[in-house]
């Protein structure tokens, strides 16, 4: 959602249209880091300027904040986590309750993040009884929030199970029975599909779960959300999570602008940039596709230790392969023999690791390169050979370009995949996955590697 949001006018004629009670529930997972500042989670704002607002997001330090204004404009609440959100491939259950008819100010706004109540800096607790504004001149708006001068921020990320709750005439959902449950195969907190909350009249449920329509309302209430931008359903969700490209562990050197939830890697100079998936493995066989957009690109495997040297890309290391546009096969910044073709813009890559023989494979448009096949096992008919002992990522850069990863998801940035190829075993990529090779994600790691 990195330049889209949800958004809908809200309607509420009760309490002349104000609530002093609500809870906002959703699994979040961050692409972007401090360097995008100001990151929008949700906001209820009167036009575009800073009067009867609430806005909740994450500032340049990677804290989550919430904060509330008057009819004026005037600062009524804020509140800043200690608590610092830094993982990227990570999803975050974020449980935020507001109830200012609470007689302990500090009880009015409570911040809780996978099951741990948070501690917090630069506090203005909310006042007595302080209405949120919800009549028909206030929009509701998911995934973005307006600073005091109408700057759109954008929340750069992947959101699953979405509430947003005003209970005026209900219980106080409960944050660790209502939204959540555990896992009983896998030990990992997960999402209730179906929680039993009473859903105020301008309440929402957004599952994210039907793809031509991702603003659907699921609480009853008919709430539901029109799209502005581009907003993709993918496979990446709480309870099995897909790689990403990593934000945090980088050439030292690399300017890369990671983008559409970090699958996205732009070089706007002449230098490599460069981004890595967010999973690194030494065993198993695993499969991911790569679609160059424009220039100077390359994509293959690397050595993730050797992830921060200085000025990387990804064939430039002693443990890296990578397979340029222009044909040819990098290790360790020279050539390697073998046949391979060309590519342009709109070609997809292919890359299949094989770590129980270690060896690699490389496809074009789904026709394996140096008469390639990965199915051949320790034979290693058409493969590179893999340094052994490693945890290899895959990687993907560009020099004054930019090229998109699929890991799973079934895009290539903000476009899909065309038809989705064979063996994806619940994953979707654009040609068929070879028999044996799997999705990085965390129930593929867990079974395969």
């Amino acid at each position: 959602m990195a330049s889209a949001f949800l958004h809908r006018t809200m309607d509420r004629t009760a309490d002349s249209g104000y609530t002093k009670k609500w809870v906002c529930s959703t699994w979040l997972k961050i692409s972007n880091l401090g360097s995008v500042a100001n990151k929008g989670l949700f906001s209820i704002q009167k036009g575009s300027t800073s009067n009867s607002r609430l806005n909740v997001g994450f500032d340049s330090g990677d804290k989550l904040w919430v904060e509330t204004k008057d009819s004026t404009g005037n600062d009524d609440a804020f509140k800043a986590t200690d608590m610092l959100f830094r993982d990227p491939n990570a999803w975050y259950h974020i449980y935020i309750k507001y109830d200012s008819t609470e007689s302990t100010a500090s009880d009015r706004l409570i911040i809780i993040v996978n099951g741990v109540e948070q501690t917090y800096n630069n506090v203005n607790e909310v006042s007595s009884n302080f209405g949120i504004l919800m009549d028909s001149s206030v929009d509701f708006r998911v995934g973005i929030y307006r600073t005091n001068s109408g700057t759109i921020r954008y929340m750069d990320g992947q959101y699953s199970h979405f509430h947003f709750i005003n209970y005026e005439d209900g219980a106080t959902p409960d944050p660790y029975t209502d939204f959540g449950e555990t896992d009983a195969s896998t030990g990992i907190w997960i999402p209730k599909t179906s929680p039993s909350v009473t859903y105020g009249d301008q309440s929402v449920f957004l599952k994210f779960d039907n793809s031509a329509n991702m603003g659907l309302d699921s609480s009853g209430q008919s709430n539901n959300l029109t799209t502005s931008g581009t907003v993709i359903q993918t496979k990446d969700t709480p309870s099995n999570v897909h790689a990403s490209g990593n934000v945090i562990v980088k050439g030292a050197s690399s300017q890369t602008t990671a983008s559409n939830i970090a699958l996205t890697a732009t070089s706007g100079q002449n230098s490599w940039e460069i981004l890595s998936s967010s999973f690194a493995v030494n065993s198993g066989k695993w499969y991911a596709e790569f679609k160059m957009g424009s220039n100077q690109v390359e994509c293959g495997i690397m050595d993730i230790e050797q992830m921060t040297t200085s000025d990387i890309y990804p064939g430039s290391t002693s443990r890296g392969f990578g397979y340029r546009n222009n044909g040819d096969v990098y290790k360790g910044g020279s050539g390697q023999s073998g046949t391979f073709a060309s590519y342009t813009a709109g070609d997809i890559i292919g890359v299949a690791m094989d770590m129980t023989n270690n060896k690699l494979y490389l496809s074009k448009n789904g026709t394996w390169q140096n008469s390639g096949d990965p199915t051949s096992g320790s034979t290693g008919t058409g493969a590179l050979s893999i340094d052994s002992g490693y945890n290899y990522c895959f990687v993907f850069a560009a020099y004054n370009g930019n090229i998109s990863a699929n890991f799973g998801n079934g895009q290539f940035g903000t476009s899909n995949i065309a038809s989705a190829g064979s063996n994806g075993n619940g994953s979707l990529f654009e040609y068929d996955v070879p028999t044996g090779y799997y999705a990085l994600n965390t129930k593929n790691i867990g079974t395969q590697s």
